[in-house]
């Protein structure tokens, strides 16, 4: 049976909300952070819940999320849907025009919430650069991770 959670398809979506919402280039590792803590927005609080559900094992996906983004960018340049450009920073990814449009159109219960969330945590995450985000994130999971070991 295949899924779409977490399928490209779903993970490119979640991309376009963040790029439309941003309307800055965001590197690989940015947007995996953003779309992480997004999705548990609850183990960062962010919000009363996360939107991919309570479990022991929310941690333990980050590193095969980076993987999963790689794989939807790839998509959605193929598509047309977003496009590189070089920055000071590296390789960053802007969405096309066209698309935002498409993602403003968006209204389901999920996309809606995920919206919401990504503009808080794109305020949160506002005028960090890449390295302290991912640093932060890092510095998070192990110390949740500590703190589920010692209960």
């Amino acid at each position: 049976m295949n899924s779409i959670f977490n399928s490209p398809a779903e993970v490119s979506m979640r991309i376009l909300i963040i790029l439309s919402i941003s309307n800055k280039g965001k590197d690989i590792d940015t947007l995996t952070a953003i779309d992480f803590i997004s999705t548990y927005s609850k183990d960062f609080k962010i919000n009363d819940y996360n939107l991919h559900g309570d479990n022991n094992y929310n941690f333990s996906g980050f590193a095969s999320r980076r993987s999963l983004i790689k794989k939807s960018i790839t998509l959605l340049l193929d598509r047309h849907y977003i496009k590189a450009i070089d920055s000071k920073n590296g390789i960053e990814y802007v969405i096309i025009e066209e698309q935002k449009k498409v993602c403003e159109k968006l209204n389901s219960t999920y996309s809606k919430k995920y919206k919401e969330i990504v503009k808080e945590v794109l305020l949160k995450l506002k005028n960090k650069s890449s390295k302290r985000i991912i640093d932060e994130l890092n510095s998070h999971i192990t110390n949740s991770i500590k703190e589920d070991a010692h209960e």
